[in-house]
């Protein structure tokens, strides 16, 4: 006899649970994350538009007008975690204690909206070079395959790679 299993999945990680204990948990986590604190909420509002537009500035930097530039590309910036706490309430969605990261996720045309709700500025993911030439971010769509996922598909073709290599010794 076999049961039937209901895995219960958290849409903005694509995180699957097999108990509801399980799910609560980590919504509960996600919710810790994203609360403020007293001293969180007295920060400059300078200061925090300043970090918004440095996110910005770091953005369009990745953003080239050469094919090299084209694929998953990746945007870290250092700033204080109350700071980034701020800026991204309500979307934090993990954090690692011994690095001291945290990780929003935002995906599809609602992650473009939201991002640029977030950072105030419509134009974030859009880079205007000379002679009318642009760049874009475009983000992953909220549903996506396990072999389409970008990152998935990068640490396989890492480790494929990386087979090959030892075999070869």
């Amino acid at each position: 006899m076999s049961a039937l299993t209901c895995k219960l999945k958290y849409l903005t990680c694509q995180k699957e649970f097999e108990t509801n204990c399980g799910f609560s948990q980590h919504n509960n986590t996600i919710h810790k994350l994203n609360k403020l604190s007293v001293e969180q909420k007295k920060i400059p509002v300078l200061i925090i538009v300043s970090i918004k537009g440095d996110i910005v500035y770091s953005i369009h930097r990745r953003l080239g007008k050469n094919s090299k530039n084209t694929g998953l590309q990746a945007v870290s910036l250092t700033c204080p975690e109350s700071i980034f706490q701020v800026i991204f309430e309500g979307y934090i969605h993990c954090y690692n204690k011994q690095t001291g990261v945290s990780r929003c996720i935002f995906r599809g045309s609602t992650g473009y909206q939201e991002l640029s709700n977030i950072l105030n500025d419509a134009n974030w993911g859009v880079k205007y070079y000379s002679q009318g030439q642009k760049t874009y971010v475009q983000l992953t769509p909220h549903v996506i395959s396990q072999d389409q996922h970008p990152l998935i598909r990068c640490v396989k073709e890492a480790a494929a790679i990386a087979t090959v290599k030892n075999s070869k010794t």
